[in-house]
């Protein structure tokens, strides 16, 4: 393995002699390329710090194992990055009532680098439309703090009536429990989190019935881009798969599913999500949508979100209940 660095490239002649006196270092035979089973890491400088991660074995056991999540989308991508490429799949449907989650895709609108300057002010417009339907409990989700910080900026700044919680780095324990505690089962007021994508607040939690009515989330959550995430689409690339959709787009579809399944935990829990980007219109994109989001509704504008928010809440919903 030789890992790049910017001023030197370590080969295994040159690392042997330095890994043999590192007690943490885990040698492995015939390492053949990195991929997602993590090893300890060596730190042989201040500057430089060295992972060896094997490509070869399957991460289940031999034994009898049966992986289940509501997530394994799509089933092949995971038998393979899991080393159970044979395995038997089955696909079982949602036990939720689809029309108890009203599914939106905001289609014309690019969060990408290069244009969320132009688009945050309509991304806080969409934020408020979807909060401003039914007094509740929401949360905002951003693929990058720094994204997160713009937009509720704008928010809090043209609608400081609203109450805001926002997820703030390297939370304690404590704070992340006083945030979760925030979202009461009996809200007296609109309350909205911004939080990260693929972070504490996304995965994990459960909010059932009205502690959690709606989720907004802006971007498709590719992770971000990284020599490892490089090394691994190119790995792929190699064994005639689509790299970029292993190393960045199914880990990213991963996150956003995790984040809309916040909002319905149980058979009675009512809400609304909302999929804020122009790249979720795309094939490749649509045929990651689970069977329970085929009814999901495309609109291009917030005249379009209002009239859907308005008949959902309007129609389906009743006092006290979600």
């Amino acid at each position: 393995v030789t890992v790049p660095h910017p001023k030197f490239t370590f080969s295994p002649q040159s690392v042997s002699p330095t890994y043999v006196r590192c007690p943490h270092f885990v040698p492995l035979p015939k390492a053949e390329f990195l991929t997602s089973t993590k090893f300890p890491m060596c730190t042989f400088s201040p500057m430089l710090q060295f992972g060896l991660k094997c490509a070869k074995g399957p991460i289940v056991t031999p034994a009898p194992t049966v992986l289940f999540s509501a997530t394994l989308t799509p089933q092949d991508y995971y038998a393979e990055v899991l080393g159970c490429a044979d395995a038997v799949k089955l696909v079982l449907p949602s036990p939720y009532e689809r029309e108890n989650l009203m599914l939106t895709v905001f289609d014309r609108l690019s969060t990408r680098f290069v244009h969320r300057e132009d688009s945050a002010e309509l991304i806080s417009d969409i934020i408020f439309k979807t909060v401003s339907a039914q007094m509740g409990n929401y949360i905002i989700y951003f693929p990058s703090y720094r994204y997160l910080t713009q937009i509720c900026q704008i928010f809090s700044s043209r609608h400081p009536e609203i109450a805001v919680l926002v997820q703030s780095r390297n939370m304690t324990e404590w704070q992340r429990d006083k945030f979760i505690e925030t979202f009461e089962p009996e809200p007296k007021r609109t309350l909205v989190g911004f939080c990260v994508l693929g972070g504490v607040f996304a995965e994990g939690i459960d909010l059932v019935g009205r502690r959690l009515i709606g989720t907004v989330i802006v971007g498709v959550g590719l992770p971000r881009v990284s020599l490892e995430r490089d090394l691994l689409a190119r790995y792929y690339g190699e064994k005639d798969a689509d790299g970029f959709l292993y190393s960045y787009v199914y880990p990213g579809m991963t996150r956003i599913l995790q984040a809309v399944g916040r909002v319905i935990r149980t058979e009675t829990d009512r809400g609304v999500a909302i999929l804020i980007d122009d790249r979720f219109a795309e094939p490749r994109y649509r045929m990651l949508f689970p069977e329970h989001w085929r009814h999901a509704k495309f609109c291009e504008h917030t005249r379009s979100l209002e009239r859907l928010l308005s008949r959902f809440w309007g129609t389906k919903s009743a006092e006290g209940e979600k």
